[in-house]
């Protein structure tokens, strides 16, 4: 019998450590969900749960300073893949699939670069009321930060 007991006991410490990290992944989601504008002030993203992997985020544009261009609708026009160049800006998903990652203390993913058509693996940290986004390709120190502050659509 005291040889299962360790054995047990482990099984209850990782299970209950687990959910600790977890909730920590939880608590930080929700800080971050919302609408953001980007540094640039020409769009706000709304980070919200991925509607199939609910313990991971994504970012959609919902707004746009220019939503023309020379009178209509700004589309993707940069993208890579001919086929999506006719996707409207309004309502693009940037932001696919983040997850927490909690050894690091933030959120892991690939964001899209709608005016260069590049996708580039990006990390998001949350830091006095603010969005520090990393966007890099390859190493995090090849890469670009932008400051993202919290909005709304109005």
């Amino acid at each position: 019998m005291s040889a299962r007991f360790p054995k047990y006991l482990f099984i209850t410490i990782s299970l209950f450590l687990g959910s600790q990290v977890e909730l920590a992944g939880q608590s930080n989601k929700r800080e971050i969900l919302g609408i953001w504008l980007n540094q640039e002030g020409t769009a706000k993203i709304k980070l919200s749960t991925h509607p199939v992997h609910k313990d991971r985020i994504q970012g959609k544009i919902v707004w746009l300073k220019h939503p023309k261009r020379n009178g209509k609708v700004k589309v993707d026009i940069n993208n890579p893949n001919e086929k999506l160049r006719n996707r409207k800006m309004l309502g693009l998903t940037i932001m696919k699939t983040y997850r927490y990652n909690p050894k690091e203390s933030r959120w892991e993913g690939e964001i899209y670069d709608p005016v260069s058509g590049l996708t580039y693996d990006s990390y998001l940290v949350k830091k006095e009321k603010k969005l520090k986004l990393r966007g890099y390709i390859g190493f995090e120190w090849i890469g670009r930060t932008a400051i993202w502050t919290p909005s709304s659509l109005n």
